[in-house]
C-alpha cells in the first residue's frame, strides 16, 4: 500500500495566541487508523514568548487526557522561530499536542502543523 504525508494545521495566527504561563491544546487527533512507526513530525512557527511542546494521550474520544508516563517532549523552551522535529507518540487512541507559554511573555502568533505518514 502507498504511504502519503498527512498535514493537520492545529493553530495559524491568532489562533495560536498563547497568554503568559498559560497552553493552549489542539483539536483531538484520532490515532486509530495511524502507523505508530514513528513517523510524525510537527513544524511550529512561533513570534513571541518561549514554547514548550508535549502531548497527552487518551484511550477514549471523551476521556481525561494525560501526559504519557514516558512524557513526550517535542520541543523544549523555544523562543521566536521555525522550528520542525520528528517526534514518536506513545501507542494510544487519541492525542492532542499541548503548547505551553514558560513565564516569559504572550506569544502573539504561533503556527502549527502536525505531519503523519
Amino acid at each position: 500500500m502507498e504511504k502519503r504525508i498527512h498535514t493537520l494545521h492545529l493553530f495559524k495566527g491568532a489562533s495560536g495566541a498563547i497568554t503568559k504561563n498559560a497552553a493552549i491544546k489542539s483539536e483531538i487527533i484520532d490515532m486509530r487508523h495511524k502507523e505508530l512507526s514513528g513517523n510524525f513530525a510537527l513544524h511550529m512557527i512561533t513570534v513571541g514568548g518561549n514554547v514548550t511542546v508535549t502531548i497527552e494521550v487518551c484511550s477514549t474520544k471523551d476521556g481525561t487526557f494525560m501526559a504519557p508516563t514516558s512524557a513526550v517532549t517535542i520541543f523544549a523552551t523555544k523562543t521566536v522561530g521555525s522550528y520542525y522535529a520528528a517526534f514518536s507518540p506513545p501507542t494510544a487512541a487519541f492525542m492532542k499536542i499541548v503548547f505551553t507559554e514558560n513565564d516569559t511573555s504572550p506569544v502573539t502568533s504561533l503556527n502549527a502543523w502536525l505531519n503523519i505518514q
